[in-house]
């Protein structure tokens, strides 16, 4: 088990450890274009020819697919296309699945002649998959600014169309498994306006009641349906690398408010956080002012033991208000639906993070 107070440090922290971006090997929306080709190969080895069918010195113009080759290749049965040094016939040889149509493309780089002749070379059944697979693609995620982005929206939105063409990453292999990715989704409204400090310590009158959390992890609610009553605050946190963060806490009781129930829900949001739309998660390349934290817990000594994380929040909450003050004067609105992901199966293609923590994964809900 480790202490809430080491925990939330260590996570502060990963706001800049982990920035990484394990893709999921797939195409980006400019690996497949039919209209655009690379115009920094024109004319060379495995580039587009010129407009007069011509190419460099020492390269011949192959016609029926556009591409400069070596002299001695040009017109060869080797069909040696982007890389010559390599014994692939890209688009050549007939594409019998869906994941050879697509291998085939990516091989080809930018060439959009290339790329059509792997299409067109692929069997009827292959071709009808890998289009369904790529009108997926473009319907829902052809928007997206990065190839991190792209792939997660792949996962998020096209997992069945992308599986049935072969060629899933780890995320989509078990999106229907026992962590799926998102594990879950969270519809967030912290409203409190007032930020409790070690003063108010155990004042139950600063403590306000009802959830600032609903949704599910895996398939489960996240509120413990053994509990009554549930309730959250708001405390001033700094860690041990200096960084201040309001800390919101969400707890379930039985009847009485003796008994409490797991899971814990704690939201941390940094205090140089300022209204409107800010990230909520722990990879640093998105810039995290805060962070969403489904745990299973213990209370000793009025303290909390986190024993196990369930999820992680990443996505965008619009916060309303944030004036880090103790006591009345202080208060934060935060609201908005945000995705939750188990560190089993994490967002953005990176897979299984469980290592990284020094706590394990609560079991699968």
């Amino acid at each position: 088990m480790k202490k809430l107070l080491l925990i939330s440090a260590v996570l502060a922290a990963m706001f800049f450890m982990v920035s990484c971006e394990n893709k999921l090997t797939s195409v980006s929306t400019h690996d497949v274009d039919d209209n655009t080709a690379d115009s920094g190969k024109t004319g060379k080895e495995g580039g587009e020819c010129y407009e007069d069918k011509s190419c460099d010195e020492g390269l011949s113009c192959e016609e029926e697919r556009n591409l400069c080759v070596k002299n001695e290749d040009a017109g060869d049965d080797s069909d040696s296309l982007t890389d010559t040094d390599d014994d692939n016939d890209h688009g050549e040889t007939t594409a019998e699945t869906c994941a050879e149509i697509y291998q085939c493309v990516a091989d080809c780089g930018q060439n959009s002649e290339c790329q059509k002749k792997c299409y067109d070379n692929g069997t009827a059944e292959a071709q009808e998959t890998f289009t369904t697979m790529y009108n997926c693609w473009m319907d829902n995620c052809q928007n997206e600014q990065t190839t991190g982005e792209f792939t997660n929206c792949i996962v998020k939105n096209c997992c069945d169309e992308t599986a049935a063409c072969g060629i899933v990453g780890p995320s989509c292999e078990i999106y229907s498994g026992p962590y799926a990715n998102p594990y879950g989704t969270a519809q967030i409204n912290i409203a409190n306006n007032y930020i409790v400090s070690e003063a108010d310590n155990p004042d139950v009158t600063k403590i306000e009641m009802g959830s600032f959390i609903t949704g599910n992890i895996g398939h489960s609610p996240i509120e413990n349906p053994d509990a009554v009553h549930s309730y959250y605050y708001s405390m001033l946190y700094t860690t041990e690398q200096g960084e201040t963060f309001i800390r919101t806490i969400q707890f379930f009781t039985n009847e009485n408010g003796v008994e409490v129930f797991n899971p814990f829900v704690i939201a941390l949001t940094n205090i140089s956080a300022t209204a409107g739309s800010n990230h909520y998660g722990i990879v640093g390349s998105y810039n995290p002012t805060g962070l969403i934290m489904i745990v299973d817990a213990d209370i000793t000594d009025n303290d909390l033991d986190i024993s196990c994380y369930h999820a992680f929040s990443e996505g965008e909450l619009d916060i309303q208000n944030i004036v880090p003050s103790a006591g009345s004067e202080g208060a934060l609105a935060v609201s908005g639906t945000i995705d939750l992901y188990s560190p089993k199966n994490y967002a953005y293609s990176l897979g299984d993070i469980s290592a990284q923590l020094d706590v394990p994964v609560c079991n699968p809900q």
